[in-house]
């Protein structure tokens, strides 16, 4: 009986990764509720992060508190990558998606 192929491990190099799954294919940046921030917390991350107004950023940590999650970005992995570690600052949990 043939034996079994090794499995394979460690991580995809960043240049497979992106030809793969390109930087020009839409992403999105998901940030999920919580119950450790507030809402100004939310909002005043969201602005930094995305450069929304405060209003909008409390738009946001709405939909989030009501639905459990909101789309807050979309666009290209690298600007998606960039915003989703500004919202980590503060330990708020997102996740990256490809649309």
């Amino acid at each position: 009986m043939p034996g079994l192929a090794e499995p394979i491990t460690g991580s995809i190099p960043e240049s497979m990764f992106k030809s793969l799954f390109g930087s020009d294919n839409p992403w999105a940046v998901i940030l999920f509720n919580d119950e450790d921030h507030t809402f100004d917390d939310v909002a005043g991350q969201l602005q930094k992060a995305i450069g929304c107004s405060r209003d909008e950023g409390y738009a946001f940590a709405h939909t989030v508190d009501t639905e459990g999650q909101a789309t807050v970005y979309k666009g290209d992995l690298d600007a998606c990558e960039r915003i989703a570690s500004v919202l980590e600052e503060i330990q708020l949990k997102v996740k990256l998606e490809v649309q």
